[in-house]
């Protein structure tokens, strides 16, 4: 390869490591071209590529020979240096995959100077869709006739490479290209480069490889038209002559750190500065060089800044983003804050309202039990003393208003009894219970119940059953609801049976009857409170619909579990268990 001048004539000695002959170690000259396209098209071998990163992702050459044992000698070279390549004979197929599939880089195996060689090139670079892509051209030696066809093979070609070459060079030069092409890529907009400097050679070299990146360069000959340009351009790198007159370069990269806090600020230094001097510079820029740059260093150095800054500025942004996020969560943490106080306020009214008519709840049910309690007796003494002398009209008129009595007594002790379960506050009192005993001493309070209703009372009980740890009045309530209920919902000439038996360490009981049945989507609601089921054929029952909601609520409180089964038209069966005495946590062990 050759800088802007005449190739070489006299090639050394060819060795196994040249292409078509000796190899050339003259000077080279390239000119990049910007961004490389995507690749796309199939690789002629798959080799491992040289470049780090996805092993999978490789450079495609587009390789145009002569003929093909050129094109297998140049393709194998580059196919072992990890390209993928692929190979085209005619100036037409060039164009065609070039536009088809943009390669990653071209190389031109065909003869230069020729006019095959040259038409390959303009075909290429007079294409807007293919000119940015790099180019590199093997040529031969140009006679002094040809300097016209060498001229336009200079500006198209980004790089020239003589013929005999070595295999590392055409490799390298590749390479180097390819990096180059690659270039700013994430830079999308043009920047601005601020030159402080009154070497006009060093400007001019800076301003040319600003261009070459797609970027403008702006000068300031003096410092003080370089703070001016800092504030008014708000450019995205500053470079400063570190021998510029006037102010000092550390005054001035101090004046226009102030000027440009967030701009890179890079000082181009005479060659052979050093000692503490250099290290004072450095120390005050962002980075120190020296001159002259080659076009290659500038333009590296434009991309190091520039990415410089644009990671500034991503990270300043990102920095600005959190902060926002955090004031936000801030406010939202405040926010919530308030709101858990406000709802805290207002939990704390709505326990106290709850505690006060729960308390003024509780005292009027006492408050109506007591009196109650004052009419059931005197109504059972009126029956003892007056019931077998009194008239008939007037012994109906006790009996139903005792049952009244009763009947408002139970409906009091349930609504107590459920408030109180609910809350957790009712005062179990346990002890070990017969529910033999206890099933004798309850039945007997119903024989009225049932003889007015034409009913009969049937018990299937066995002779002896565990006791178990229970409340003997709060049993006592469920098995009276339950027989209520049996009673209430029976139709007269009927049958209610009452049976217990003893089961896998559990007591069970149940209370069936002949009535009209419930229905099973019914089953699990006939628990709930205030729920009362229409029976089918029967009148709606008058009733409070607390009856087995306490039933529940107290067989759970015992750890037992209570449920129905029912045919409609045929009977309903209610059954609950109950640990026996010393078995589960609630329970006492047995001795």
């Amino acid at each position: 390869m050759w800088p802007r001048g005449r190739p070489t004539n006299s090639p050394p000695t060819a060795t196994a490591d040249t292409l078509g002959g000796p190899a050339d170690r003259s000077p080279r000259a390239t000119r990049g071209r910007g961004k490389r396209s995507p690749v796309g098209m199939q690789p002629m071998s798959a080799s491992a590529p040289w470049r780090t990163g996805d092993p999978e992702v490789k450079d495609r050459i587009l390789l145009m020979a002569k003929d093909e044992a050129s094109a297998q000698a140049t393709r194998r070279v580059l196919e072992e240096a990890g390209f993928r390549v692929t190979v085209v004979f005619a100036e037409e197929a060039l164009a065609q995959a070039a536009q088809e599939e943009p390669p990653d880089l071209v190389v031109l195996d065909v003869p230069f100077p020729g006019d095959e060689g040259l038409r390959a090139c303009q075909v290429l670079k007079g294409d807007p869709r293919c000119a940015r892509i790099p180019l590199v051209a093997l040529v031969g030696t140009f006679a002094p006739e040809e300097a016209e066809a060498e001229a336009i093979l200079m500006r198209k070609a980004d790089a020239c490479l003589c013929k005999p070459l070595e295999q590392e060079l055409l490799v390298g030069q590749v390479r180097e290209l390819l990096g180059e092409a690659a270039g700013p890529h994430w830079e999308e907009a043009p920047r601005t480069i601020l030159v402080v400097d009154d070497d006009a050679q060093a400007v001019e070299a800076v301003r040319r490889a600003a261009e070459r990146e797609g970027h403008r360069a702006v000068q300031a000959a003096s410092p003080e038209q370089g703070l001016n340009l800092a504030l008014s351009l708000g450019p995205d790198l500053i470079l400063v002559g570190a021998m510029l007159g006037g102010a000092g370069p550390l005054n001035l990269v101090a004046q226009l750190r102030r000027a440009a806090p967030e701009v890179p600020i890079v000082l181009m230094a005479p060659p052979g500065l050093e000692g503490p001097v250099a290290e004072a510079l450095e120390e005050a820029a962002d980075g120190l060089v020296a001159k002259p740059l080659s076009p290659g260093d500038l333009r590296a150095l434009l991309r190091q800044q520039l990415l410089l800054r644009r990671l500034r500025q991503e990270g300043q942004e990102r920095t600005r983003q959190a902060r926002e996020v955090k004031d936000r969560l801030l406010e939202r943490h405040l926010l919530l804050g308030q709101e858990h106080k406000r709802l805290q306020q207002a939990y704390r009214r709505l326990q106290e309202e709850t505690a006060g008519r729960e308390s003024f709840f509780e005292m009027v049910i006492h408050d109506l039990r007591n009196p109650l309690g004052v009419i059931v007796g005197a109504l059972e003494v009126l029956q003892q003393e007056w019931l077998q002398t009194a008239p008939p009209d007037l012994q109906e008129v006790l009996r139903s208003a005792e049952q009244s009595a009763l009947q408002m007594m139970a409906l009091v002790d349930n609504v107590l009894g459920i408030e109180r379960l609910e809350r957790g506050r009712i005062p179990l009192d346990r002890g070990e219970v017969d529910l033999l005993d206890l099933i004798r001493s309850t039945t007997p309070l119903v024989r009225a119940r049932l003889a007015a209703k034409g009913l009969t009372l049937v018990e299937d009980l066995p002779e002896t059953l565990p006791q178990v740890w229970a409340d003997w009045g709060i049993l006592a309530r469920v098995l009276l609801n339950l027989l209520d209920n049996a009673i209430k919902f029976t139709p007269s000439g009927g049958t209610v049976t009452l049976s217990a038996a003893y089961e896998g360490e559990k007591v069970q009981v149940t209370v069936s009857d002949t009535g009209v049945g419930i229905a099973p989507a019914d089953w699990d609601r006939i628990f709930e409170k205030f729920e009362r089921v229409r029976r089918p054929g029967m009148p709606q029952e008058l009733g409070s619909g607390l009856g087995l909601a306490f039933c529940k609520l107290a067989v759970e409180a015992h750890g037992g579990r209570i449920w129905v089964r029912s045919e409609e038209g045929v009977g309903s069966q209610f059954s609950f268990t109950l640990p026996v005495s010393g078995e589960g946590s609630a329970f006492p062990p047995r001795a």
